[in-house]
């Protein structure tokens, strides 16, 4: 099995990368991950 993986995004950057496997940690704002949630819900 061969799998590639391309990315063109502006990535992680290096101040918030120590916190990314905390525990719910987001850059997003918390009406934006409320409104994911809500429509998980639905």
């Amino acid at each position: 099995m061969i799998v590639e993986v391309e990315n063109s995004g502006e990535g992680i950057p290096y101040e918030i990368m120590p916190r990314i496997f905390d525990p719910l940690f987001t850059t997003k704002k918390m009406a934006q991950v409320l409104d994911c949630h809500i429509v998980k819900i639905l």
